[in-house]
């Protein structure tokens, strides 16, 4: 059932969103009454030329692309354990959904539902998510203090208006931002409390990128609803609900929805 109205709000939704061109109008408003989070457009990537090469306390600027969402296949999703928990069918705490196995790293209890949700997603958009996903701009992202050896206990690592750091081992790194940067969920909505995990290479490419967060169902309703007002917001919500995962409201029905996005690194 929860497919069948998946289908039908989506079919709609998409439709209205072929002629849309920008983030929905949420005011950066969050759904947990915190303050507004706002993110820097990072303007369309353009090729710079070769990639330079790793050195001492070298610097890297890249522009991230959002390019597909991270899918389920043989052996399990790549994401991230965004709650702590490694949860089944019978973890109320995880609104008794099934966690995955990332393959990429082995990581279990890996978050990322809107991976279960893509083909209900492509079936009503009768064509592939990454056509969808190139409206939203590339988001800004830098290392700095990167080591040569590309192990570096302390690397800095800017993503939008986001700043942390984190080490690297061999260029593997991995990096949690509390921040927002747009995201292709029907109609753009924030990806929020983003991570990052990626590789570094010797001669200054990223690659095996990973964006992962969790949308809020009360932003992404309000998103669809910009875009498609004559929508039962109702019908988005029980849709939502049948997959969400994370944020355990007073009813023990979850308020958000975990994702992971492929990326590609501009220059």
């Amino acid at each position: 059932m929860i497919r069948s109205l998946g289908v039908v709000w989506l079919v709609a939704t998409v439709g209205c969103y072929a002629s849309y061109g920008g983030e929905s109008d949420t005011g950066g408003r969050r759904s947990d009454g915190g303050p507004p989070i706002t993110t820097r457009d990072g303007g369309p990537g353009r090729d710079e030329g070769p990639p330079t090469p790793p050195g001492e306390e070298l610097d890297f600027g890249f522009r991230l692309q959002l390019v597909d969402v991270h899918r389920e296949r043989a052996g399990g999703v790549r994401g991230a354990d965004i709650d702590g928990r490694v949860s089944d069918v019978t973890d109320e705490l995880g609104c008794n959904q099934e966690d995955f196995r990332d393959p990429f790293d082995g990581e279990v209890g890996v978050d990322n539902q809107l991976a279960a949700l893509a083909p209900t997603i492509e079936a009503a958009l009768g064509s592939d998510l990454r056509d969808s996903l190139l409206v939203i701009p590339p988001a800004p992202f830098r290392l700095e203090g990167v080591d040569p050896s590309l192990t570096d206990p302390d690397v800095r690592v800017l993503l939008a208006d986001g700043v942390t750091r984190t080490s690297m081992r061999n260029g593997q790194f991995r990096a949690e931002l509390a921040i927002a940067i747009p995201a292709w969920s029907f109609g753009v909505t924030p990806l929020r409390e983003v991570g990052i995990e990626a590789r570094l290479t010797s001669d200054g490419r990223l690659v095996d990128i990973a964006l992962f967060g969790f949308h809020f169902l009360e932003e992404v309703i309000e998103g669809a609803l910009t875009i498609a007002p004559d929508i039962d917001p109702e019908l988005i919500r029980t849709t939502l609900e049948g997959v969400a995962d994370l944020e355990p409201g007073p009813t023990g029905i979850c308020q958000a929805l975990s994702a992971s996005y492929e990326a590609e690194a501009l220059r």
